[in-house]
């Protein structure tokens, strides 16, 4: 069963994700996932939701520094 995930990679330095993030919601994305020196060390990811979930194409971005 194909779900139809659209993604986008932005790398930004830490002094911007707050504005990445704030950027992704304006473009009405769901998820904004963010992976930081500290998630490389615990093999993790943070997951931002930026909206409920809506029908059709799931739009999430990636963010890294």
């Amino acid at each position: 069963m194909a779900v139809g995930i659209v993604t986008e990679l932005i790398p930004v330095v830490e002094s911007e994700v707050t504005m990445a993030i704030e950027d992704a919601t304006r473009q009405r994305l769901l998820f904004a996932v963010v992976v930081t020196e500290q998630n490389e060390i615990h093999r993790s990811i943070t997951v931002n939701i930026l909206h409920g979930m809506a029908q059709g194409i799931y739009s999430f971005v990636f963010f890294y520094y």
